[in-house]
């Protein structure tokens, strides 16, 4: 969001962004939102914010560290090609870490190997993570924070057919039970998740 410009980057996965890929420059789209809860903005003083992206979840760590700031950016792709340049994202003002799944620019492996060299050289208490990518990835953010004992939040992204809550096509199994992910998410605390994310 720059002044009255929105940028919406999607990935096509069903019917609504197939249309929306057809869309062309200039057309008119009426948009509801923004819906569901954020992102944690403020954090307890001391408290590094460390975002743990891949995929698509990267344009959403990289708006939330342009808007609230941030420690660390760890970004995992699968290749150089799919990696967005330092340089577009110099100006958030923390330190940015990559890994690829070949090698082909940053730390060879998953962004998970990433996380574990700043987990070994930090105290886990003055760690918060806020991730945001594929369920996969996430689910091993997770797996990683909960054997360190570090808090942080998923961005647990599901195909919401309504956006409302109305037609439970978005469930998540929380705490609090099963919930709908377009209005109690798409964040929630790692504390609340009680199912694996690779199963939503």
């Amino acid at each position: 969001v720059q002044g009255d410009t929105v940028e919406v980057l999607y990935e096509i996965l069903g019917h609504g962004t197939a249309l929306l890929s057809r869309k062309p420059a200039g057309a008119p789209l009426r948009v509801l939102g923004p819906l569901g809860k954020p992102f944690r903005a403020k954090l307890t003083r001391g408290v590094q914010r460390v975002l743990v992206a891949g995929g698509i979840g990267v344009p959403p760590l990289v708006f939330l560290a342009e808007r609230q700031g941030a420690d660390y950016l760890l970004i995992g792709a699968k290749s150089r090609a799919e990696v967005l340049p330092k340089k577009e994202l110099s100006h958030l003002g923390c330190k940015i870490l990559y890994a690829t799944n070949d090698g082909s620019h940053g730390v060879k492996g998953f962004v998970t190997v990433l996380l574990e060299e700043l987990i070994a050289q930090t105290d886990p208490k003055k760690l918060f993570i806020q991730t945001c990518g594929p369920k996969v990835m996430m689910q091993a953010v997770l797996d990683r924070a909960a054997k360190a004992g570090i808090a942080g939040e998923a961005s647990i992204d599901e195909g919401m057919a309504c956006g409302v809550g109305a037609c439970l096509g978005c469930m998540v199994e929380t705490d609090k039970g099963l919930v709908p992910s377009c209005t109690e998410g798409p964040v929630f605390g790692f504390h609340q998740i009680k199912q694996s994310l690779t199963e939503v």
